[in-house]
């Protein structure tokens, strides 16, 4: 995926936060948070997030959306930690259709823009 737009990319980065939203699934007996490493890929359609969460099943993972707040928490089996990570994300994004996959560890969230947000050309006509 391309990157088309490195202002959001970088508005993410930038307002990243750890531990700000609680999450509805929180993991029992979490003694201490490690941040999960992530690539952020913006494309004009959407943001693409990419998450290291070794260890973690899917029944395992927490994703959560509150106001422009996205976390994600994920525990691994026998351990006494758990993975954790928030995001701000801009408002010109739909929140509604956000998703997300877990494949091989790694965690797949799908941020697609709102269409009216997309860049779009306007055609100059003359008169």
């Amino acid at each position: 995926m391309e990157a088309t737009n490195q202002t959001t990319t970088n508005e993410i980065k930038r307002t990243e936060k750890q531990g700000t939203a609680k999450t509805d699934k929180q993991p029992e007996k979490v003694e201490s948070w490690v941040t999960a490493a992530i690539d952020v890929l913006e494309s004009a359609a959407e943001i693409l997030v990419l998450a290291d969460v070794p260890g973690v099943s899917a029944d395992d993972l927490s994703i959560h959306l509150e106001k422009e707040v996205l976390t994600f928490v994920g525990k691994r089996k026998a351990a006494s930690w758990a993975y954790k990570r928030s995001f701000v994300i801009p408002r010109d994004f739909d929140f509604d259709a956000i998703s997300a996959e877990l494949d091989a560890g790694v965690l797949k969230l799908h941020i697609p823009r709102r269409a009216n947000a997309r860049a779009r050309q306007i055609p100059v006509r003359t008169t």
